[in-house]
């Protein structure tokens, strides 16, 4: 009954749109579940049910030095309110950084060396107690159930591997998790002069859970969040779509499906399905936008601005859209001024 109606809604819309290719068709049938059954009545909508505000149980926020890491927490802390959830927050003594620091070691100077990189870790391991006190402080503030652990080693690898155990990840959309990084002459974060390390685009490439990034300065909104769905019709997209339902609930959230397509029937496709989807989710007021712009274009002409969270996918290993051309998910986090919801 199921594959009937569903084979219906194909053939409907093949008759609608007699040029949309079978190939794009079948990419369709296999990532989307569009509709919820109940016996042989179709849904359309759904109403908000208890279940969908505990979805998320374990937030994973690694601690920097930097005041991104202090807006990353702030976003965390009112998701893990929203969901009744815990945060797990991790430091990091990147000890092959401290290594590095000290430059080449000439003849006889190993044991100096030795001291040198004991005193920094010295140093450095005061610094992550008091990460560890303002974290615990901000947690407590805000009322959340929060945790903390401490790893040494590569920054990036250390919370891939920890995310495994989470739901999600928050970080800044800058990051300065290596000893390396830094706020460059001016000692200010957020200028042009930053050296923020490179463990963002690390975690998303590796990562198995979605990850949030987080501006400077992120502070929430007394109102419903505007969030733009970036949605082409491909894997990680169907993903990130996916999960935002997780996350959100449609009291706490309008949305806007954003599409870029060359054909107007395909985009137009595209976003009815995006559409009856996230109805069955009770995201009854969606926007829809299609372009046949290339979608960084559209971006950087302010479609952007509009939005308080951007959700999109990240493919393979280099961060592209399959979108025509670009890397659409770097411009954003070059740009740094709208939280990102990131699915590998």
């Amino acid at each position: 009954m199921v594959q009937e109606i569903f084979t219906r809604t194909i053939l409907s819309q093949k008759k609608d749109a007699p040029s949309l290719p079978c190939a794009f068709e079948l990419r369709i049938r296999r990532t989307l579940r569009i509709m919820a059954f109940n016996g042989s009545e179709v849904h359309t909508t759904l109403p908000s049910s208890p279940w969908r505000t505990i979805m998320i149980k374990r937030i994973l926020c690694p601690q920097d030095f930097s005041p991104y890491s202090t807006a990353a927490l702030e976003f965390a802390c009112a998701l893990a309110g929203q969901h009744n959830a815990s945060i797990g927050g991790l430091v990091i003594l990147d000890h092959q950084g401290i290594e590095r620091s000290i430059g080449p070691i000439p003849a006889g100077g190993l044991h100096y060396a030795d001291l040198q990189i004991a005193e920094l870790e010295k140093q450095t391991e005061a610094k992550i107690r008091g990460l560890l006190d303002q974290f615990r402080a901000n947690c407590e503030r805000a009322g959340v159930r929060h945790f903390e652990s401490e790893r040494q080693g590569t920054p990036a690898a250390n919370i891939v591997q920890e995310s495994v155990f989470y739901d999600c990840v928050t970080v800044g959309l800058r990051t300065f998790f290596e000893y390396s990084a830094s706020a460059g002459e001016d000692q200010v974060f957020g200028n042009a002069d930053d050296h923020p390390g490179k463990s963002l685009d690390e975690i998303i490439q590796h990562s198995v859970v979605p990850t949030f990034a987080v501006p400077l300065g992120w502070k929430p909104v007394e109102r419903r969040l505007r969030v733009l769905i970036v949605f082409n019709g491909s894997v990680a997209s169907v993903r990130s779509l996916h999960e935002f339902t997780n996350f959100f609930t449609p009291e706490s959230a309008k949305v806007t499906v954003l599409t870029a397509c060359p054909d107007s029937t395909q985009g137009h496709f595209l976003l009815d399905q995006v559409d009856a989807y996230l109805k069955c989710h009770g995201f009854a007021d969606t926007r829809k936008e299609w372009t046949q712009a290339n979608v960084r274009d559209a971006m950087a002409d302010g479609f952007s601005d509009q939005a308080d969270l951007i959700v999109l996918g990240a493919h393979s290993k280099t961060l592209l859209l399959d979108f025509m051309v670009g890397s659409v998910c770097k411009d954003l986090i070059t740009r740094a001024t709208t939280p990102l919801l990131i699915v590998h």
